[in-house]
């Protein structure tokens, strides 16, 4: 698929069945990526749109980017229905909740703030928390109060979404976990059940941390380094994953859905998936013609279907014999 947008995004809805992208053009575009048609563009961001998410049930998307907000959208109609004004510097990654009654961002000015998406309130939930007390978040269904579980008065108050002291670049939650890449060399895991952060060091400028769809290890991806699967629990290296070409550009990397596979974009203009258990490449997915860089990529959640983008064109990749 053509697209022709600068810095283009692609991110697949929560069914598999569509898609959405957003880039410099200041607007996000709903697809269908089997058949390679446009249903409906979304404007009213006001500039670029850095990053895009879908609730649960696909009826509303959360948008963010360079005019420092955190926004709502109705799929059907295409309303503005929410527009938080609360970063000091750009958006770079949002996200919901499982059940879409929290929205997420990440921005540059270092901190991750969350925002009650069916109140009418301007504040966040959360940004700054007394570990005192219960996370604000466990009304949401971000944390277990059963049995009055209380976050441990041993410690200090802290700000649980400020750790960063350089841009948050990628966010995802999964259950009442959050993990966060940033520019600072670390990726963090936030635990809103308990109040607890653990944080890695990686080296060099941390572009992408996502779960894997079991939640036990975390993909990270960096820049100048390996693409690398973490376990969650205790930090170890499990296996790095190595060439892809990231020398100078932030490059997504996704677990595929049966977790045999692992992908990363790639400044060659290519995709390369990977064996997790051996590391090997198992394939390249070479995006053709002049020399491109591929940044962008999303996987199906129920199969090894994989969408990539190398700000130009969308490209759908299946394994042979499965394209429906």
């Amino acid at each position: 698929m053509e697209v022709s947008l600068f810095n283009l995004l692609v991110i697949i809805l929560v069914d598999g069945n569509y898609c959405i992208t957003c880039g410099s053009d200041k607007s996000i575009k709903l697809w269908n990526p089997l058949r390679g048609i446009q249903i409906k563009t979304y404007t009213g961001t006001g500039n670029e749109v850095l990053d895009c998410a879908s609730s649960s049930d696909n009826a509303q998307l959360v948008a963010g980017g360079l005019d420092r907000c955190l926004n709502i959208i109705d799929v059907e109609t295409g309303k503005m229905l929410r527009r938080w004004r609360a970063h000091a510097a750009k958006v770079n990654a949002v996200a919901f909740n499982e059940e879409s009654n929290v929205a997420f961002s990440a921005s540059m000015d270092c901190t991750i703030q969350a925002f009650d998406a069916r109140s009418r309130s301007e504040k966040p939930v959360q940004i700054l928390t007394t570990l005192r007390s219960p996370s604000p978040l466990l009304q949401f269904g971000l944390a277990d109060y059963e049995n009055e579980i209380m976050i441990d008065t041993a410690r200090e108050n802290r700000e649980i979404f400020n750790e960063a002291t350089d841009s948050v670049l990628s966010i995802e939650v999964h259950g009442t976990e959050i993990v966060a890449a940033s520019a600072d060399s670390h990726f963090r895991v936030y635990n809103v059940r308990n109040g607890s952060m653990t944080e890695d060091f990686m080296g060099d400028s941390v572009s992408c941390a996502r779960f894997t769809p079991d939640a036990a290890c975390i993909l990270v991806s960096t820049l100048r380094s390996p693409l690398r699967l973490i376990d969650k629990n205790d930090g170890k290296l499990l296996m790095s994953y190595k060439g892809h070409v990231s020398s100078d550009i932030l490059l997504e990397s996704v677990p595929l859905h049966s977790m045999d596979f692992v992908a990363s974009g790639s400044e060659d203009g290519a995709v390369y998936v990977y064996g997790v258990l051996d590391g090997s490449i198992a394939a390249r997915l070479d995006h053709g013609g002049e020399r491109k860089i591929v940044h962008s990529l999303a996987c199906h959640p129920k199969k090894n279907h994989l969408l990539s983008t190398d700000g130009v064109s969308l490209f759908l990749w299946t394994p042979r014999g499965s394209y429906e």
